[in-house]
Order: C-alpha cells, then sequence, then structure tokens
C-alpha cells in the first residue's frame, strides 16, 4: 500500500463524497419505490369496491407520481432542515443532540481540566485552533467524535465513561485520532452523511406517528369495532389500511436505516485505520490509543451510547456507538484488526487481557462449585498461566505485513510532508508554551470579553495607540499588553514572535462566544489600532486574516479539475509577496521565486518575472488567495509546496514568513504545525517589517461578511 499524505487524503475524501451522494440518491429511489408499493396495497384495500388496480395501472397513474413526489419532498425537506440546524450551529449541534454539556476552560473538575490541557496541547502542537469541548455526562461507554462543518466551528464530544477511565496518555491518543478527523476533512463528510441520512429515516418516524394517531384515535372513539358498527365496514377497512400504510411506513424506515448503516460503514471503515496511524504519528506513542481500544474492549460498556441518537453518530464515534454491527454494517474495523495495524504486539496484549478475564469469571463461578472441581480448575489455571505469551500468538499475513501496512497509513494530520510532521517534539513544546502563560493571560484567553481586549493588545505597539479602542476598553487593554510585553517582550517594545498566533489560535473557542455585533467591533477596533502608524504590518495582516476565516465563515469559490492552471495569476501574486516579504537581498528573491515556479508550473514557469512589488499589495495578496481558497487538495498541494520552496529557498524562515504561510495554509484548510524555537529567524527589532508594509488605504476597511 502507498503512503498517503494529508493531500492524498483529502482527494479520497472528496471521492467518497461522490460516493456517499451517488449511494444517497440510491437510497432515496428505492424509498420512494417502496412507499410507492406500499400506498398501492392501502390503496387495493382502501378501495377494493371500485375494482383492483394493478401494478402498471398505478405506476402509470397521477397518484404514483404525487405519492413519489410527496415522499421525495418528506426526504429531502428532513434532510434541509437537519442540514440548516448543523450548518447554524456547527459541530455544537451535534454535540447538544447527544445531550453534551459543554466544558467552562477553566473548570475545576480534575478530569475536565485534563482534557482541556490535552487539547489546547494538541491544537498549538497541530497549527489549529483548540474546538469546543462537550461532556456527555450519562454516557458510561469510552468514546468520542469529532463534528463540525469547517476547523473554525469544529468540536469534541467526550463521554464521562472516557474522561473517568483513560489515564493521560490513552486520552490523548483518542483526541490526537479526532483531531486527524478535523484536519483532515473527514468531519465535514460525517455530518453530511447525518443530515443526508436524516430525510430517510423520517419516513420511518411518519409510520410510527401514523400507528399512535390510530391507536390514540381508536381509544377515544370507543375502538375499531364501535367504528365498524356505527359507520359500517368501509371506515373498519379504511383504518386497517392506515394501520398497514402505517406499518409499511415503519418498515421501509428500517430498511431505510439498514441502507443508511451501509452507506456510513462504506465511509468510514477505512478512515478509522488512517486516524488511527494519524494519531500514533503525532503522539509517536501507540500504546496511548492502543490503551484506549483495549479498554473499549475489555469495558462492560465497550463503546456503546445510551443516547437515542447513538444510530445517528454511529459513524462518528471514535468506537462503534451501538451495538450489533457487524461485517458490511460496521462503520468500524474490529478492535482487533485495529490493534494489529497499530502493533501486533498490542494485538498479543490484548487476548492475553481477554484469556485472563475468562479465567477470572471462570475462577469466579468455579468458587460456587465443590471443592474436588474447584481443585481441577486450579490446577489447569496454574498450567495455563505458566506459558509464554508469545507461545499463544499465531502469526499470520498480516501480522508479516503490519510495520509496512502502518507506515503507508501514518498520514501526518496537518501538510503531508510539506512542513514536517507534528510530532511528540511539538507536542512538548506546546506543553513548554502553555506553562509559560501566567494565570491571568490564560484565565483572559477563555473569557470572551477579555480574549476580545487581549486580540488588541497584541497589536497595541505605542500607549498611545490605545485612543483607537473604544473607551471602556482602553485601561483593561493596556494592562493585558504589559504582562504580554513582561512575559514575552522582545526589548523592543515588540513582542517575541512564536507566541503570537498561539494566543489567537488559544483564544478562538472564548471568541467564538461573542455575538456577531462584537465580533464586527472586534475586528473593527482591530483596523483602527493597524491604521495608528500608517502602516500595515505582515504580522498585523495575519492576525486580521486568520481572526477573519475562523470567526466568520465565507463561500468558498470552486475552482474545479484546472486548479492552480486556471488561476495562474492569483498563485503568482502570492508567491510574488513571499519574494518581497524576504529580508534579503534581489538575487536571493530571484532564487526564490524561481524555485517556487519550478515546484508550481515546471521549469518553462522559473524563466519568469515576480509581480513588481507596488503592484503586489496585500490588497490584491488577499483577493488572490481568497480565489485560490478553493484549489482541490491535489492542486492545493502543489500551491503549498511552492510556497514553502519560496520561504526556504535560502536555508532558513523568519518569523514572518512563517506567520505568512502559516496564515496562507489556514485560509487552504491545511494547518500547518508552527515552527520549533530556532527553526525561525527573529525579526529585526529596528524596523517593523520594512519591505513588508504598505499604507493600509482602505485594506483593513473590509467588513466582516455575514455568517
Amino acid at each position: 500500500m502507498a503512503r498517503k499524505d494529508f493531500f492524498e487524503r483529502q482527494d479520497e475524501a472528496r471521492r467518497q463524497t461522490a460516493l456517499l451522494i451517488g449511494g444517497f440518491i440510491l437510497a432515496v429511489a428505492g424509498v420512494i419505490v417502496a412507499v410507492n408499493l406500499a400506498v398501492w396495497l392501502v390503496a387495493i384495500l382502501t378501495f377494493a369496491d371500485n375494482g383492483p388496480w394493478t401494478l402498471r395501472e398505478w405506476v402509470t397513474s397521477p397518484a404514483a407520481g404525487w405519492t413519489a413526489l410527496i415522499t421525495f419532498g418528506v426526504i429531502a425537506g428532513g434532510s434541509v432542515v437537519r442540514v440548516s440546524q448543523l450548518a447554524r450551529g456547527g459541530g455544537g449541534r451535534v454535540a447538544m443532540l447527544m445531550g453534551g454539556r459543554i466544558v467552562d476552560p477553566e473548570t475545576s473538575d480534575p478530569a475536565e481540566r485534563r482534557l482541556v490541557n490535552v487539547v489546547e496541547e494538541i491544537a498549538i502542537a497541530s497549527g489549529m485552533p483548540p474546538p469546543d469541548l462537550y461532556i456527555l455526562d450519562h454516557e458510561q461507554g469510552i468514546n468520542a467524535f469529532a463534528a463540525g462543518m469547517q476547523p473554525g466551528n469544529a468540536v469534541i464530544g467526550i463521554t464521562r465513561g472516557a474522561l473517568e477511565q483513560l489515564d493521560r496518555d490513552e486520552l490523548q491518543g483518542v483526541v490526537a485520532h479526532e483531531f486527524s478527523h478535523i484536519a483532515n476533512g473527514d468531519m465535514r463528510i460525517n455530518v453530511h452523511l447525518l443530515a443526508l441520512l436524516a430525510g430517510i429515516t423520517l419516513i420511518g418516524e411518519m409510520g410510527g406517528s401514523v400507528w399512535r394517531a390510530m391507536f390514540m384515535g381508536a381509544g377515544r372513539g370507543g375502538g375499531m369495532r364501535s367504528r365498524r358498527q356505527g359507520r359500517g365496514g368501509g371506515d373498519a377497512r379504511a383504518a386497517i389500511a392506515m394501520l398497514l400504510l402505517g406499518l409499511l411506513l415503519i418498515i421501509i424506515g428500517w430498511i431505510g436505516v439498514f441502507i443508511g448503516r451501509i452507506i456510513k460503514a462504506a465511509v468510514s471503515r477505512h478512515r478509522e485505520f488512517l486516524a488511527d496511524a494519524a494519531a500514533v504519528q503525532f503522539t509517536r506513542n501507540p500504546r496511548g490509543i492502543a490503551g484506549a481500544l483495549m479498554k473499549i474492549g475489555n469495558q462492560r460498556h465497550g463503546g456503546k451510547l445510551a443516547a437515542s441518537h447513538a444510530e445517528e453518530i454511529s459513524h462518528m464515534g471514535f468506537s462503534r456507538t451501538v451495538g450489533g454491527l457487524s461485517g458490511l454494517t460496521a462503520t468500524h474495523p474490529p478492535l482487533k484488526e485495529r490493534l494489529r495495524a497499530i502493533g501486533p504486539q498490542f494485538l498479543v496484549e490484548y487476548r492475553q487481557q481477554e484469556r485472563a478475564s475468562k479465567r477470572e469469571r471462570r475462577r469466579e463461578r468455579d468458587q460456587r462449585k465443590p471443592q474436588g472441581s474447584e481443585a481441577q480448575t486450579s490446577q489447569g489455571a496454574s498450567s495455563t498461566g505458566s506459558l509464554s505469551p508469545l507461545t499463544e500468538h499465531v502469526p499470520d499475513p498480516l501480522d508479516a505485513d503490519t510495520p509496512g501496512q502502518v507506515a503507508a497509513l501514518l498520514s501526518i494530520a496537518a501538510i503531508g510532508a510539506l512542513a514536517g510532521n507534528p510530532g511528540a517534539n511539538r507536542l512538548t513544546a506546546a506543553r513548554s508554551l502553555l506553562a509559560e502563560i501566567p494565570t491571568p493571560l490564560y484565565q483572559a484567553l477563555h473569557q470572551p470579553e477579555d480574549a476580545r481586549r487581549l486580540m488588541w493588545a497584541l497589536l497595541l505597539h505605542q500607549p498611545d495607540y490605545a485612543d483607537q479602542l473604544p473607551a471602556a476598553e482602553s485601561g483593561p487593554t493596556l494592562a493585558l499588553r504589559e504582562r504580554l510585553e513582561n512575559t514575552w517582550g522582545d526589548g523592543s517594545g515588540g513582542l517575541q514572535p512564536h507566541i503570537r498566533l498561539p494566543l489567537l489560535e488559544l483564544a478562538m473557542p472564548a471568541l467564538r462566544q461573542l455575538e456577531q455585533d462584537d465580533r464586527r467591533t472586534l475586528v473593527e477596533s482591530l483596523d483602527n489600532l493597524i491604521r495608528a502608524d500608517g502602516r500595515l504590518a505582515i504580522h498585523e495582516y495575519t492576525l486580521r486574516t486568520l481572526l477573519l476565516h475562523y470567526l466568520f465563515e465565507r463561500d468558498r469559490p470552486g475552482i474545479g479539475p484546472g486548479g492552480v492552471k486556471r488561476h495562474l495569476d492569483e498563485a503568482r501574486c502570492v508567491l510574488s509577496l513571499l519574494c518581497h516579504a524576504m529580508k534579503t537581498d534581489d538575487e536571493a528573491r530571484r532564487d526564490a521565486w524561481d524555485k517556487a515556479m519550478r515546484e508550481l508550473a515546471g521549469e518553462q514557469a522559473a524563466a519568469s518575472e515576480p509581480t513588481p512589488r507596488e503592484a503586489c499589495s496585500l490588497r490584491e495578496f488577499s483577493q488572490a488567495l481568497e480565489k485560490l481558497s478553493g484549489l482541490q487538495p491535489r492542486s492545493r498541494k502543489r500551491f503549498l509546496a511552492a510556497c514553502l520552496a519560496c520561504v526556504t529557498s535560502d536555508g532558513h524562515i523568519s518569523a514572518q514568513e512563517a506567520e505568512l504561510l502559516r496564515t496562507i495554509a489556514a485560509v487552504l484548510d491545511t494547518p500547518i504545525p508552527p515552527p520549533e524555537r530556532g527553526e525561525t529567524t527573529p525579526e529585526d527589532p529596528g524596523t517593523r517589517a520594512q519591505d513588508a508594509t504598505e499604507t493600509p488605504g482602505d485594506e483593513t476597511q473590509d467588513a466582516p461578511r455575514e455568517p
């Protein structure tokens, strides 16, 4: 199996979406045919006095057409309603559907505090904003899920059983697994799948409603016998026909659920292997996720959920949310196959645990037997326990191929091979960075109003700039700026660049709680601070762009299969500004341009010239980047490879180059892990990005679009 990177996995997700839509269309067609047959049978029973209709007569009748139209309307309406619900609320709607409770980032509960720390570490290390966290308090099974339409509104839901029974390494493995689903676009497919199948299952719910209505009506009217006596056999026959219709609709609904399970299984099984492998790649600790899987296998509740909507999200869970699923309808691979893919030693360990558990249950049963039988069993148990663990492990072809199989599945949950793996070293760096944050600043990151002030404080270069803020915000914002400088000052009144984007990402869960008007006020005040010195620095642009990207949903332009070739001018504009932003001489910039264009369009493009500095402002850059945000995964990979070739052409990445590269990748929904300290060169303290600044004019006056 060939190695797959981030972009190949996203291409695969796109193909799965097409298959999903095709399967959904077939399912809808099948349901329409089944409902028509049900109505035909009911019509024969109800209108028998007028003579029976043949099936051919029914198919060509207007009634069949209206039945098909109404059935399609019900399915489409149910799906559209669920899509609109999920689109407005993001992943939070799914979490609340499951009875989830949002976690306060400043919670004092030790288990919840540990979860928040783990999620924030992985978020910083992977270059994504932390998702909102929801606890399913009434669920004792070990499970979790990620939901949302894009990383900016993603959530992770986790059961109380997982929170209480998993240790930190196991919890980290589960969270890394869910981050892989977020980064690779799996959660968007999951939510679409949930919404589409809602319409099909609605048919069964309608059948149940018919039955309840008929029985309640029969109860109020004295039952079917009184109807037959009072109104004649016609009404009784009609009542029986309606009950039959309700029963048939319920059966069709069950069939729809079965078809939905097949579709969900086809989409989700392979992605679970990939997400497991990404979690191993990310944490560099296979025992963490393997331990979580083994606990699920050995726990009484397993991963099953008690919520009424457990079936709807069965394809979204870390493990199976409902029982009885196997073979064609199983949304997750068997635990043993997942453990074998992570490492054969974990499968051996799990089998040992299974045998130990069986011996313990057998011992408990034998304690209730006569003494002689107990002694005999004890001797047998002793003999079994003396065996070496490896003597009971029977190799098979899958075990022999496991190292290569795992290597093929280890797909980074960030930018593939382009920017390095966000492995354990970056998790360690993220943990160290979190430890640096003073308690007052950490608390401010998790309070909506204080988080908004902190965003202003990041751009507050001079005390008198505070006059650009609302009057009541000046004092608290200055206090936050002073704390920032005391902790991460660069000695020239600025901040160390490595802290800016992590602080913005950590603040995103709190900023998402702001109302739309407050979000607009935040951006408008940021614009006033940016204009205060008449220049627009790269780091100012990146902070503003990321806030707009994460706080305001935007429609992505569809570029289609032509990719970069159709928008080569836009790609040239972005790469030109990257070259101009480099603090080096013209010869080095020329070399950067040549390497970038070779990566983008081949040798023939390397002879071209970059767009002149005066014709490549941040306004044109923003417009070009907005168009390129619709690139398909393979084209996106080529474009980002060109960007990376540009900024690394001189052997190092400056702080502002790293910020600009991460911003480009974020707008393209390709999170890049932040560079470790020492991987970037600091900004020149004597100037504020001389070659990368300009008079902003009206560039910062673009109002955020309504979500």
